[in-house]
Order: C-alpha cells, then structure tokens, then sequence
C-alpha cells in the first residue's frame, strides 16, 4: 500500500492480501502467527471452528471435536489435559466471538461459508469459533 502523510498505510484488508499488496484479514494474521509461534515455540495456537472457511480449521480430534461443540453451546472455555505424539498437554479451547460486524458480514458472505454453511447466519457475539492453545506439561 502506498503510505499516507500521518504514518498509515492505505491498504485494504482482504483475503487476497499478497496479491492485492493490501493486508491480511484477522483470521489469517492469527494463523500467520500461530505458524511463527509454532517453529519455535514449546507451545501452540490456533483456529478452528464448525463452521471453517479455511480447511486446515476444522476441528480434528476427540478433544477439539467435544471441545468446540461444548464451546459453542456453552459460550465458555474449555479445557483438559492430553497427549499429543507422545507429550501430555494442558490444551483449552476458548470461544473466538464474532465482536464487529465485519467479522459477521465477511463470514456470512464469503462464497465458502455460504455453500458449505447456507443456514448459518453469524449475528453479533456469536461463537464463531475456538482459539485452541496446547500447553506441554513436561520438558519445559
């Protein structure tokens, strides 16, 4: 984007953010950096939901499968302990609440959301998802 005189960048958030030369929407700075965490980190984090646009988010596993289901129909986090490739983990799923209507309108019209999910119609501070965060418990 081209930088205007107060500092900031003109630049568009949307989906297409490299190509555009704009930047990326939140979901995807999330996971851009939930991927920089990752490599070297001792812990992750991430998105997933029911109702995922991106197919790495859907939840995988018993504990992100009951997990998200409790989430969404509870509105609260929910935790326990697990193994993952043979680490035990502190892991907990906290709701990704739809907090602006740019979060509802992008979702509600994104061409994925609307063929995979055509009845559901994200409304403010729905549930939309889980922040997934995986703690482990030994070697640190």
């Amino acid at each position: 984007g081209k930088k205007k005189e107060n500092g900031v960048v003109d630049a568009e958030a949307t989906e297409a953010w490299k190509e555009a030369n704009g930047v990326p929407l939140p979901a995807q700075m999330f996971r851009l950096g939930a991927e920089l965490a990752s490599e070297n980190g001792s812990f992750t984090y991430g998105l997933i939901s029911p109702w995922n646009i991106n197919d790495n988010q859907a939840p995988k596993g018993e504990f992100e499968k009951v997990g998200m289901q409790k989430v969404v129909e509870t509105g609260e986090p929910y935790k326990d302990y697990r193994e993952i490739a043979g680490t035990k983990y502190f892991s907990a799923i906290y709701p990704d609440l739809a907090v602006a209507p740019a979060c509802v309108s992008c979702h509600n019209t994104h061409p994925v959301h609307k063929e995979r999910y055509p009845d559901k119609v994200f409304k403010l501070n729905d549930v939309m998802g889980g922040v997934v965060i995986n703690l482990p418990l030994e070697g640190t």
